[in-house]
């Protein structure tokens, strides 16, 4: 779905999330890889939660995400 977003609103919410959950949810690692601002970040995570549905605070939730971004070719 996210994926879809992106493609469709030209956006790298996907990529966003993958290194946030690459650096372990930490805003500031983050941040420095992706060469954003802290409110910049803080607001596409916000809209990448609305828009995927998905409780990024949940263990398995990640787990998940970690690997398909681990086993998928796409981002």
């Amino acid at each position: 779905m996210l994926i879809d977003y992106d493609r469709e609103h030209n956006r790298s919410y996907a990529n966003i999330l993958k290194t946030y959950l690459q650096c372990n949810m930490s805003v500031a690692k983050a941040m420095k890889r992706l060469y954003v601002q802290r409110a910049t970040l803080l607001y596409q995570l916000k809209r990448i939660e609305e828009i995927s549905q998905l409780d990024l605070q949940d263990y398995q939730t990640r787990l998940y995400l970690m690997i398909y971004f681990a086993v998928s070719d796409y981002v």
